[in-house]
């Protein structure tokens, strides 16, 4: 729930452009600029204090300026016309400052050891972290259907922010009720971990441990798919190909998000696994950024034969200058085979992590009489074969 709201707080305003920036008087795209800089700082500010305030630490600060960023932005709605946008912005950057605390929920509640106080088992994790990073895309799903639903002119958007007040309140209440400690006293059982798991990507990674194979055709497909959607987007009366491109984008983008995760984790261990998802996080807000500067920088003023199609000025904000994204689509486009070919190319895992649970799990299973063993927990991972 906490992720959904945030994802929510931070898109909805994207598929409601034109009427945001007549209400606030300013170019709506600012929320989602700044949105993705503040979780950079954020990011590495949740990687340092990890291990000092544990999984419940994290979920607090996420709940609190999640909620408080949410409330921000209601009380702009409000304000005059001078306050309204600063207000909303400050709001958006609290929600920004919750995310990385929120996204590195997923590991901390998965990649704890397997002792009697931990969340998940190694056979789970997988499974967890898949079910933990849906609710982000799940919550920009939503968002992309309220929005337009809502918003209908200007002033629609107080409600738009009353609405997205609602799921952060509460996740904050229930993150203040439902958790009251880091790390449970009992393990739940493995029947009910696995019960109603339909995240096949995950569930698939989990039992094959073919995280390479899986996040190679996914990431192939997702972006296959993207460069379709581009393309589309520059030709009117393209629905019904945009909702297929669409469909097929989300399909093996949400599979390749999760297993791409457990990859991470995979490759960095013994590194803790908030840096590897933090560093995958803050990396990706990081070339968001620039990739939206670039689109910014090379878009053009729409010709005036394709007016007649443009659907971005409206009664309320005819100031609104109409773009052509060609070159854009084209940039993107270029830059998203580049990455496919560099990833096929180069990318070779060792999952160090598996090796060297497998390896203890055969000592435990098979003790060496010889005194003075090594104990599983403290095998160096300088000891352990990382081929694959």
């Amino acid at each position: 729930m906490l992720a959904s709201s945030n994802s929510m707080l931070w898109i909805a305003f994207a598929a409601v452009d034109n009427h945001v920036t007549a209400f606030y008087h300013s170019k709506a795209a600012w929320f989602a600029v700044v949105y993705l800089i503040f979780t950079v700082p954020s990011g590495i500010v949740a990687m340092s204090l990890d291990r000092r305030i544990g999984l419940r630490g994290s979920l607090m600060i996420a709940a609190w300026t999640n909620v408080t960023g949410a409330l921000l932005r209601f009380i702009s709605s409000f304000l005059s016309d001078s306050l309204r946008f600063p207000c909303g912005l400050v709001g958006q950057v609290l929600a920004a400052w919750a995310y990385p605390f929120i996204m590195f929920l997923p590991t901390k509640a998965s990649f704890l050891r397997r002792v009697a106080n931990t969340w998940f088992s190694p056979n789970e994790r997988a499974i967890a972290t898949t079910i933990a990073t849906m609710s982000n895309p799940l919550g920009v799903f939503a968002a992309n259907i309220i929005s337009p639903l809502i918003v209908r002119k200007a002033a629609h958007v107080r409600i738009l922010n009353g609405v997205l007040l609602v799921s952060p309140l509460a996740a904050c209440i229930a993150a203040l009720v439902g958790l009251t400690e880091s790390q449970p006293e009992v393990p739940p059982s493995f029947s009910a971990a696995q019960a109603g798991i339909g995240f096949r990507a995950g569930v698939l990674a989990s039992r094959t441990k073919c995280y390479e194979q899986i996040m190679k055709v996914s990431v192939a497909i997702t972006v296959l798919s993207f460069l379709l959607f581009l393309q589309l987007t520059l030709h009117p009366h393209m629905e019904w190909p945009l909702a297929f491109a669409a469909a097929m984008f989300g399909i093996f983008g949400l599979a390749a998000y999760p297993v791409g995760l457990e990859l991470a984790a995979e490759c960095t261990f013994p590194a803790s696994q908030t840096i590897s998802m933090g560093l995958v996080v803050i990396s990706g807000q990081a070339f968001a950024v620039a990739l939206l500067q670039l689109v910014r920088m090379t878009a053009r003023r729409l010709q005036y034969d394709h007016m007649h199609i443009q659907s971005c000025t409206t009664d309320e904000a005819k100031t609104i200058v109409p773009l052509d994204n060609t070159f854009p689509v084209m940039i993107v486009s270029a830059v998203g085979t580049a990455v496919v070919i560099i990833f096929f190319a180069l990318y070779r895992p060792n999952y160090k992590r598996s090796i060297l649970e497998r390896r203890n799990q055969k000592q435990s299973a098979n003790p060496s009489p010889n005194q003075g063993q090594v104990p599983k927990e403290e095998i160096p991972l300088s000891e352990v074969d990382v081929e694959p």
